[in-house]
Formats: C-alpha cells, structure tokens, sequence
C-alpha cells in the first residue's frame, strides 16, 4: 500500500515539474482581458472536470474579486441539472454545452474547456461552435491534450494517462491562474532586480564546476554595496539561478538551500534584503520550463510574491545571453555583467552593459529619472 501512495505522489510531482507557465501568463493576460471589456466566460467539463469547472468558476466569481476592481462574468455550464439533462435527453449528450452556449455566447467571450482525455465528444463540440463565433478558447487537458489541444488557443497540457493526477494538477492550475488574477488587481506594482548567481554576485567557478558548499562561495568585491544601492532604488531583489549541478550529482538540492541560506544571512549583515531564491535544478535534456532562457522562474515569482511585478521596469541581470533571452521574454529590461570576460556576445543585445554590480549600480543611477516608474 505505501509503494502505491508513494507512486502516486511521485507521479503528480513530476507533472508539477512541466507546467508551462508562459502559457500560464497567456492564460492570465486573456481572462484579465475578458474581464475589463466586460466578456463572459464560460466553463465546462464532464465527471471531476464538472466539479473543477464549478470551482474555478466559484474562484474567479468570488475568489478574484477585489475592491475598487472590476469582477468576471463568469459561468460553469455544468451546474444546472434540469437543463442539462432535459438536453441530453432531447438532443443528445454531445450537445449539453453547445445548446447552451447558443442562447449565451458572445463574440470574443472565453470559453474554458477541462477535460483529462481531451476527446470528450460534447466538449469538442463545444469547442467548434466556440471557434465558430471567434470566441477565445482555453484548454485544461490532461492525456498528452487530445483532440481538445489541437482546436484551442492556449492548452495547458498534461502528458499522465491518469485520471486522478490530471484532475489533481488542473485544481492546481486554476488555483495558480485565480490567485495570479487577484494579485494582479494590486494597484502597487514593485520593479524587481532579477539577479542570475554566479558571475553575477558570486565568483564563477570553473568551468564545469559548481559551488559546492558554502565555504568555496565567494562574493564579487563590491557586489553587497551594489545590491543595497540598487535596493535604495525602489527594486526588490530576487535570485534566479541555473543549478543544473543538481542534475548532474554533484550537490544536493540540501547543500544548495544551505549555500542560499548562508548567502541572504551574509547579505543581511550588509543591510541588503532578498525576497526569494529560485533556481532550476534541471539540466538541458529536460526540457523544462524553469531553466533559462526559458521564464519559468520570472513567471513563478510572479504568482508566489506578495506583490505585483511590474516586468516591463524590471530588470534581468546575468553574465550570459541565456539571461538576456530569458529576461526579453517576459518584457523586462535586460544587464549583460561581464565580470571579467571580453565583452558582450553578438547574440544578446543587452539594455545595460557593466563589468560588475557596482558598476551597474552607477549605470542605472544615472538614467533612473528616465526609468523611474511614474505613481498610480
């Protein structure tokens, strides 16, 4: 019996580790859309996915609502049993939600499909009268997408075959948009210094090595007075680091917390305060969506932080072009550090460029008033 719970969680583990949290973004950016033009949104599913729709309808009805902000229109097509089955019983069950989007659906209007297998008859048919008046489309999917993951414009897809993990991860996926949704009302929006790790506050290993332990980190001269300085600024500093040592068996993701741990005690006694630490312990043959230049980490912050985060004034900053992308992709303003190296390569064409944080600190202190975000 334990081997099947501890299955189980290490299966729903490892779906949690591929959630796509651009598409998360896009999702985000849609329904927050839909909501300020005063457009319905419609949510439907057949089984678990009903009571998920239900819920994620509840979320964004009551969940989202925020003073002084404006509320969703939102509706679960699955709430009403005596439509629903005087529906199936008069037409037929692959029409419950069509019929009922005929007398509802507007132009532009979201539609939100769950479904774990994606070939559901009555949601794919949803989905071609949807498509059919220009509505947007949503899909949370479970089963590698089916058919559903082909005829939406954004698909949050999960690859299990079990029903269970699929609902369980699209609960946690309507949690993450609905909070991200209610964080974003926040008329106080923060600017964020994303910093890359090594070579950017740390000295950079060898190549091919990684800090270990906390007794080989060794701070770039400087590099605490520049983060006060830039922390005076109005930026609020989060660490975003690549560790695919972890990957690779060469330092557990224990000694790397106590390296972090070490790291923002030292930094403290320097009156420098980071929010958070995040790193990706993956290495390039996952695929996964926290590694930069993918923005899994930046979007992450994102939904974990007690503010909003205005990426358009942040600013990302790292000693290589995987930073730079990275940092391009969500919106923000981009710093190449050199540190030592020869220059800034041809592929990135950073925002700022300066050969350590101190520098940097003077780079972006003499162009503040340019960059300064206006108040609300």
């Amino acid at each position: 019996m334990q081997s099947i719970f501890g299955s189980y969680v290490a299966s729903l583990k490892a779906e949690l580790e591929t959630i796509d949290y651009g598409r998360l973004h896009r999702v985000v950016e849609m329904l927050l859309r839909a909501r300020d033009e005063r457009r319905t949104v419609f949510v439907l599913g057949n089984g678990g996915s009903a009571a998920t729709a239900s819920h994620l309808a509840c979320d964004l009805g009551k969940g989202t609502a925020t003073e002084g902000a404006a509320r969703f229109r939102v509706l679960s097509l699955c709430d009403n049993s005596s439509l629903l089955t005087a529906l199936g019983n008069d037409h037929s069950f692959e029409q419950i939600f069509v019929e009922q989007l005929k007398g509802l659906l507007g132009d532009r209007d979201v539609v939100i499909v769950i479904s774990a297998s994606g070939n559901s008859p009555n949601v794919l048919r949803a989905l071609e009268y949807a498509r059919s008046r220009g509505a947007q489309t949503i899909g949370l999917l479970g089963f590698g997408g089916g058919e559903a993951a082909k005829m939406v414009d954004v698909a949050l897809v999960s690859a299990t075959r079990n029903y269970g993990i699929a609902e369980d991860l699209h609960l946690v996926l309507q949690h993450m948009l609905t909070q991200a949704i209610r964080k974003s009302a926040s008329k106080r929006k923060v600017r964020v210094l994303f910093l890359d790790r090594d070579g950017v506050i740390n000295v950079k290993p060898p190549e091919h090595d990684y800090v270990r332990e906390w007794e080989a980190f060794r701070f770039y001269p400087g590099a605490p007075e520049a983060l006060r300085t830039l922390s005076g600024m109005g930026y609020r500093l989060i660490v975003t680091t690549n560790q695919r040592g972890i990957a690779r068996g060469l330092l557990t993701e224990r000694a790397l917390q106590e390296i972090h741990a070490n790291m923002l005690d030292s930094l403290a006694t320097h009156g420098v305060e980071m929010d958070a630490v995040y790193y990706c312990p993956h290495d390039e043959h996952h695929r996964c969506q926290c590694r930069k230049p993918a923005p899994g980490m930046f979007y992450r912050a994102q939904a974990e932080m007690p503010y909003a985060i205005d990426f358009e004034n942040s600013i990302v900053v790292g000693d290589s072009a995987s930073d730079v992308a990275a940092g391009e992709s969500i919106g923000a303003k981009t710093a190449l550090i050199l540190n030592g190296s020869d220059g800034p390569s041809s592929q990135v064409t950073p925002t700022f460029v300066a050969k350590d944080l101190l520098e940097l600190a003077s780079v972006i202190a003499a162009v503040e008033p340019q960059t300064r975000q206006q108040p609300e």
